[in-house]
């Protein structure tokens, strides 16, 4: 944006001649490269920004439901930072010795008896929805055997048919 005597022009190419009733003759030159950079800077801190407010929110939603899930299992809250004793506060371990001692087998209840227990066909079966979804599990790892340069490795079996050597750089077929 320029200015000359209350007048407001608008410069959008490199290089603009303007020619002003009082007859004086402005040149301006643009470097284009020096605002693109601006321009990028300016998107990469609105990024970084973003994913940080992101990150944030996530790591407080987390913090949320693990309260949550401490509320309705029945445990005391989690103190604040600022109630938890510094290290040098905390009082000393207990000695193996003054630990209570562990019940002994015969203090232990009972298990039921073989006859008690129902027959395996009479156990109800629990519906889908009403179970606990399942863990992350990894994917199996199966050996693989590079011909060309004889070397072992394992590799994920997923859905991929062929996988790189890590030290040749070989195709080798599962």
């Amino acid at each position: 944006m320029i200015s000359i005597d209350d007048e407001e022009i608008e410069v959008d190419s490199e290089s603009v001649e303007v020619d002003v009733e009082n007859k004086i003759i402005a040149s301006v030159e643009v470097k284009t490269e020096e605002v693109e950079e601006s321009v990028q800077s300016g998107r990469a801190a609105r990024a970084s920004r973003r994913e940080k407010r992101a990150a944030e929110a996530e790591m407080k939603q987390v913090l949320e439901e693990m309260h949550k899930a401490i509320e309705e299992s029945g445990l005391p809250p989690l103190p604040s930072p600022d109630e938890l004793p510094l290290p040098g506060e905390l009082p000393p371990l207990p000695a193996p010795g003054e630990l209570p001692p562990l019940p002994a087998p015969g203090e232990l209840p009972p298990l039921p008896a073989p006859g008690d227990l129902p027959p395996p066909g009479e156990l109800p079966i629990p519906e889908p929805g009403d179970l606990p979804p399942l863990p992350d599990l990894p994917a199996p790892e199966i050996p693989v055997h590079c011909e060309q340069c004889e070397s072992t490795f394992t590799a994920r079996a997923n859905k991929a048919r062929r996988v790189k050597c890590p030290l040749c750089g070989e195709t080798v077929r599962l």
